[in-house]
C-alpha cells in the first residue's frame, strides 16, 4: 500500500475515532501531515483505546493491522 494513502487513512481513522474528544487530535494530525516525520502509530492506538469507545469497521481492522505491520 502506499504510504500517502496510508497517511491519509490513518488521519480519517484519528477523525472518526479522536477528533472532538482527545485533545492531541489536531496534533497527530499534524505529524501525519509532514511527510519527513514516520507515524506515531502506537501513539495513535493508544489514545483511541483510552478516549474512544466506538468499535472499528471491518475495513479499520484491516488498516490497523497494515500500520502495525509496517510501522508498529
Amino acid at each position: 500500500m502506499d504510504k500517502n494513502k496510508l497517511r491519509g487513512d490513518a488521519k480519517r481513522l484519528i477523525e472518526n475515532h479522536l477528533l472532538g474528544i482527545d485533545p492531541d487530535a489536531e496534533s497527530f494530525i499534524d505529524i501525519l501531515s509532514d511527510d519527513q516525520r514516520s507515524i506515531p502509530i502506537r501513539a495513535i492506538f493508544k489514545h483511541i483505546d483510552t478516549f474512544s469507545k466506538k468499535p472499528f469497521s471491518s475495513d479499520e481492522r484491516a488498516l490497523v493491522d497494515e500500520l502495525m505491520y509496517l510501522y508498529g
